[in-house]
């Protein structure tokens, strides 16, 4: 049985912690429960000064987070021995060092029990900090923001926030939101990025995916976006946060507003006279925390008191809040753990960290065969933001080394003994045959006349593109060098970066969305799950079960793959579908299922992609989401245009399969 929320939200019973609370607060109490503050500096007198108004929630900068348990454990010390005696929800807001190389860098892993093994790691070292949730990397970024990277695929995306949803609350989460003690609860943003008036269709069945994934797997907090849709902020609209999040998702935690983000409806978006109107129709839609500071308190106490917002709206939003906590085990002093005084060192896991690392690089193009570097030559490690562009040729110039370039030159140096390496660009009288220059390119932009200066001199050029922009290779691609996807900078990870240049590692990362270069945007140039690594495959014997859909069973889609270079080597086989028939015009081939699989040399083995029916259907003009009668193609390979192998799947029965199944 369940609570009956604002608009008849679906939320969870309310346990007997939950109802003694509510039935104990005062209305200051309640509304203190759904307000924020930012963590306290270390002075004691700042978090003493907590007492006059508890509050619910404290915001610690994700750059600090590991950082910040000492500051944590006094704040919950006093809020502990205040009215209420509820502790805060310690919440990590922004993007700090974590061990994901950013959201795109783990979806081009395509590695899901790895992004899961490392969320929980992550969740393990903020919780032993006293940080009990965190924001989603994996479902945050890249949501179309105008001045942000570019979205990784919708369907890669949602299997990736799944599994952050699983590595930091646990694989239980999606059936029973058993969440606990050992826990961190996720975040998950809810929306696009910016500005714009999409149709319902697009937004169920590719922006809001990895939202959807992620709420279904049972992440506890959900952030609407600051952005609006067709002129309806993120924050009031009341159909995306009822009607599909709660109604149709199921989803029963908590709604949490951006910071700013409920000013913003005054000053950003002006539908709103002032800040207390803009509190009441964020409330009313669906928001349970507002925002932080006083002022937002006080504003919310007055809209109670003069019925302007009914009261039990509140309890409810409150009560969502409260059993998070519980879940959490801030409402039990037998469940709760406090921080250790010493929060464990990312380092202590650097062996799984460091693994991750191969699997995120992509090799997106190799013309001129300049990977793997040999022991044999002479190389150059320059950074392009270290380079006094004159427009003249490479040899002459000096500079274009940086910390980065030294380090990265260090570890080369040691994984290729024979070879001169050097940080800087080379000078004028360097010999030219055998020597490559490695270009650190935090913008592929600008690194672009550097590269093409490297190899009209003569040298093999290879460019480390050091930013999740990857959407700006338009004057690099041209060049003909070397491109490798590193997603960040790579001073936390110089020997992984090395080994993979050198070959020790294979480069095992695949391109997570496709990229067209211009002038001709519509030909995709690097399609979706593109990439190379030292070694080659071959597919054969596809088989399709069953072969004709009758009812909603998961098809089995099945091939043999081979190694058939001379090393062992990582692939990731794809499974695409187009429909052949369909009263709905659908958008071409689309991503339906991938595995990734580790082969020796000459070694075949058979790979299984599941395909379940909710990746078959279509949004049809009534928005129900339905399987069609008619013909699919099964395209199996690489990459999106690497097909290798394709069959013909029969849907022979139609019906719906339930609103917003589109995950």
């Amino acid at each position: 049985m369940s609570d009956r929320g604002a608009a008849g939200r679906p939320r969870p019973a309310r346990d007997r912690h939950v109802r003694e609370l509510l039935d104990r607060m005062t209305l200051a109490e309640k509304i203190g429960q759904i307000s924020t503050v930012m963590l306290p500096s270390d002075d004691d007198d700042d978090a003493r000064a907590l007492v006059d108004r508890p509050p619910g929630i404290v915001l610690v900068p994700a750059s600090e987070a590991r950082r910040s348990a000492a500051r944590i454990r006094a704040v919950q010390d006093v809020l502990a021995r205040s009215g209420t005696g509820v502790p805060a929800l310690p919440i990590a807001i922004g993007h700090g060092a974590g061990w994901f190389r950013g959201a795109l860098g783990a979806a081009a892993t395509w590695d899901v029990a790895a992004v899961e093994r490392l969320a929980a790691e992550e969740a393990a070292a903020l919780r032993a900090a006293g940080v009990l949730a965190t924001l989603g990397a994996v479902a945050v970024e890249g949501q179309d923001a105008a001045d942000g990277p570019p979205r990784a695929d919708p369907m890669l995306a949602a299997a990736m926030a799944t599994a952050q949803v699983r590595g930091a609350q646990g694989r239980d989460t999606g059936r029973a939101g058993l969440f606990g003690p050992e826990h961190v609860a996720v975040i998950v943003p809810l929306g696009v990025g910016r500005d714009g008036s999409w149709h319902e269709r697009t937004l169920r069945s590719t922006l809001l995916t990895a939202a959807e994934a992620a709420v279904r797997a049972g992440a506890a907090i959900v952030m609407p976006t600051r952005a609006s849709n067709a002129g309806v902020p993120g924050h009031t609209d009341s159909w995306m946060l009822r009607d599909v999040l709660r109604r149709d998702w199921g989803f029963t935690g908590v709604v949490m507003a951006a910071e700013g983000a409920v000013h913003g409806l005054v000053t950003h978006h002006e539908i709103a006279g002032d800040l207390t109107e803009a509190i009441a129709t964020a409330v009313e839609a669906g928001v349970d925390v507002v925002g932080s500071g006083a002022d937002v308190v006080d504003r919310l106490i007055t809209l109670v008191e003069t019925g302007a917002l009914p009261r039990w709206i509140v309890d409810d939003s409150v009560a969502a809040v409260l059993h998070v906590k519980d879940r959490l085990g801030l409402l039990d002093p037998d469940r709760r753990r406090p921080p250790s005084a010493v929060p464990p060192s990312p380092a202590a896991s650097s062996a799984p960290a460091h693994l991750s690392v191969a699997r995120t690089l992509v090799l997106l193009s190799d013309p001129m065969g300049a990977l793997p570097l040999s022991g044999a030559e002479e190389v150059h490690v320059v950074a392009a933001d270290a380079v006094h562009e004159t427009g003249g040729p490479v040899g002459g110039q000096d500079g274009g080394a940086s910390p980065d370039a030294h380090e990265l030159a260090g570890a080369l140096k040691v994984l290729l003994p024979g070879a001169l390496v050097h940080a800087g660009l080379p000078g004028a009288g360097d010999p030219v045959a055998g020597s490559t220059v490695v270009v650190l390119a935090p913008d592929p932009v600008t690194a672009a006349p550097l590269a093409g200066r490297v190899v009209a001199a003569g040298r093999r050029c290879v460019v480390l593109v050091c930013t999740d922009r990857v959407d700006a290779l338009d004057e690099l691609a041209p060049t003909t060098a070397t491109i490798v996807l590193c997603w960040g900078p790579v001073r936390r990870d110089v020997v992984a970066v090395a080994e993979v240049l050198t070959g020790t590692a294979e480069p095992e990362g695949r391109l997570p969305l496709g990229l067209p270069v211009a002038p001709t945007p519509r030909s995709v140039v690097f399609p979706l799950g593109h990439g190379s690594g030292y070694t080659t495959f071959r597919y054969s014997r596809l088989r399709i079960a069953p072969a004709v859909l009758l009812g909603r069973e998961t098809v089995q889609v099945r091939c043999i793959v081979t190694n058939t270079g001379h090393r062992p080597g990582r692939d990731i086989v794809q499974v695409y579908l187009e429909h052949l028939t369909s009263t709905i015009a659908m958008p071409g081939r689309s991503l339906a299922g991938f595995a990734p699989v580790r082969l020796g040399v000459g070694q075949s083995l058979p790979v299984v992609v599941q395909i379940p029916p909710e990746r078959l259907a279509v949004w049809d003009r009534a928005m129900r989401h339905t399987l069609q009668p008619g013909s699919v193609d099964v395209l199996v390979g690489s990459s999106a245009a690497d097909i290798q192998l394709s069959g013909t799947l029969t849907i022979g029965s139609s019906g719906a399969l339930g609103p917003g199944r589109c995950s």
